[in-house]
């Protein structure tokens, strides 16, 4: 199953947020309902599901040496 998170907080200084959520594999989703990922995203939501906070966002893994 797909997990998403929350973006990170507005830096300071910034008046706003970033919009949109992150999925797992670190790609950004903005709030666009033409963008198949967020109408995804929106259906996960409707199933009952709830993004994490962005704190929780796994490390990626780390590139393999040749």
């Amino acid at each position: 199953m797909t997990q998403y998170y929350l973006p990170p907080p507005a830096p300071e200084g910034m008046p706003t947020g970033f919009q949109g959520v992150v999925s797992e594999n670190y790609e950004w989703i903005p709030p666009d309902p033409a963008n198949r990922h967020w109408v995804e995203y929106q259906e996960w939501l409707a199933e009952g599901n709830e993004p994490l906070p962005y704190d929780q966002l796994p490390e990626p893994p780390q590139p393999k040496a040749d």
